[in-house]
């Protein structure tokens, strides 16, 4: 027998009709709800409306290509990058959480400290709140990446991520750091001895005295050199010299194609002040090349329409990405100590551990995985490491080591040396590491009596981690990295 009250209360929902939490608003609605500034741009508006309501937020060529060429709409800007990044295959939930509550060493709290106040002075919305935040995320990469700790140059790259995370979430901004600085490998800007930024100076002096030869007669007699103004641009990943919706504009370009973008960018933007630039003296070259938002500076929808077009094709031939990467073979020639560092930092805080174990030297899967950049074959082959049979970190330490750097067979070359775009390769097994090296601190500080305890958490912790290091050289294409750091007893062979 039924209840006659719930009979009622059916009745009464079909006769109001469908539920108003299940109406989607029509493209009418969607516009009249815009506000004055988004009615500019109401047209891109309504795509990325539609792609979100079909459930087109993928990575596919057509939906990179809108986002590179037209941008991200601000609303719908941080979803996107958290899509294409891919944020979330990196997310782990409760790790934030555990990594805020560890103490940074003193001396990188007092260099955070110092500079919170430098970060975006001109801006209204990052205020005290913004900037306790924004320590917090600093303070909490440098525990998780050490070796990187914290430089000049990283407060206005997490900042910015802060700005446009619409969540307002220091763990939402911090998860998207890590894959900037793992993934995307702006680490490497960073770390000792600043490899990537020579490197990306080297090029951007051999393109701008090819591309733009006036331009760069001009600044030699001035007494301008490249270290003088995109030391700045490239630190701070066009974050801090201009305003605000001009580097989002720019970064929605280096979230699709990766952090050698920078270059592109760099020389758009020269050619954009092409004119301003060879009629000023010094002191106005600098002026210019400060990118401050009374300067006269070009939208950054402009500055990324020279920047795809160059990559395509420049004034003396084909694009410069063919020159880039025999700038890079010829940058590691003239300067083979940062070439091996580079690289070597490269495998360290962004893929894997530097060296490459001889047990997987010859195993053509193990080459595939590692890569076949040209100084990547050039660095020595060092010995698989003696690991310790027992000890969660120590197991840690040989999945570092094990686990490698899985390239796709669509690779072609732009990034450190032989990567390409990063939503061709696998999730940062480093970061994966690094968070799966908070947990073993969680398990550390058991009191005795838990001892036991501990030690079937231990062992099964350690089952975990033999199995995905097995397994990581055998992972097929459609199967995402992590899928073996948190299944490993599964077969990852197949399709999920």
């Amino acid at each position: 027998m039924g209840c006659g009250c719930v009979a009622q209360h059916q009745a009464a929902l079909s006769a109001a009709g469908p539920r108003l939490f299940l109406h989607r608003p029509t493209d009418t609605e969607f516009v009249q709800a815009l506000n004055a500034d988004e009615q500019k741009d109401r047209r891109l508006l309504l795509t990325y409306f539609h792609h979100q309501h079909e459930g087109r937020f993928e990575l596919t060529p057509q939906f990179l290509d809108l986002v590179r060429t037209r941008g991200v709409p601000h609303r719908y800007r941080w979803v996107v990058w958290r899509t294409i990044s891919g944020w979330s295959s990196l997310y782990k939930a409760g790790a934030w959480e555990r990594i805020a509550q560890r103490e940074a060493d003193p001396k990188t709290v007092d260099a955070i400290e110092k500079d919170l106040d430098r970060t975006f002075p001109n801006l209204d919305d990052f205020g005290e709140e913004r900037k306790r935040q924004l320590a917090d995320i600093l303070q909490a990469f440098a525990c998780l990446f050490p070796t990187v700790g914290y430089c000049q140059g990283m407060n206005f790259v997490a900042g910015f991520i802060l700005l446009n995370s619409q969540s307002n979430s220091s763990e939402d901004a911090f998860f998207m750091l890590i894959q900037v600085m793992a993934k995307y490998e702006a680490s490497l800007l960073f770390c000792d001895g600043l490899p990537l930024l020579k490197l990306y100076t080297f090029q951007f002096r051999a393109l701008l005295e090819h591309l733009f030869p006036d331009v760069h007669r001009h600044f030699a007699r001035e007494d301008i050199t490249p270290e003088l103004y995109v030391t700045k641009w490239f630190l701070t990943v066009f974050s801090q010299p201009l305003p605000f919706a001009t580097a989002a504009r720019l970064w929605d370009l280096i979230i699709c194609d990766g952090l050698q973008a920078l270059v592109h960018i760099a020389l758009a933007t020269i050619k954009l002040l092409r004119a301003k630039l060879l009629r000023q003296p010094t002191e106005g070259i600098m002026e210019l090349l400060s990118l401050k938002g009374d300067t006269g500076l070009p939208s950054g929808s402009s500055i990324v329409r020279v920047a795809l077009r160059l990559k395509k094709t420049s004034p003396c031939g084909p694009g410069i990405d063919s020159r880039l990467m025999k700038l890079r073979l010829a940058w590691a020639r003239e300067c083979p100590r940062e070439a091996a560092e580079l690289e070597r930092a490269s495998l360290e805080l962004c893929t894997a551990a530097l060296p490459v174990p001889q047990s997987h030297a010859t195993a053509p899967s193990a080459l595939a995985a590692y890569g076949t950049s040209p100084l990547a074959a050039a660095l020595p082959v060092e010995p698989e490491p003696e690991t310790p049979t027992r000890g969660f970190r120590a197991k840690v330490r040989s999945l570092r080591v094990c686990s490698s750097r899985r390239r796709s067979p669509q690779s072609s070359t732009s990034g450190a040396f032989g990567s390409t775009s990063p939503l061709l390769r696998s999730l940062p097994l480093a970061a994966e590491a690094a968070l799966a090296a908070v947990q073993v601190d969680d398990c550390q500080v058991k009191d005795d009596d838990d001892e036991e305890e501990e030690e079937d958490n231990l062992e099964k912790a350690e089952c975990q981690i033999s199995g995905a290091s097995m397994a990581i050289g055998s992972i097929s294409p459609n199967v995402d990295p992590c899928v073996a750091l948190e299944h490993p007893c599964e077969d990852i062979s197949q399709e999920r």
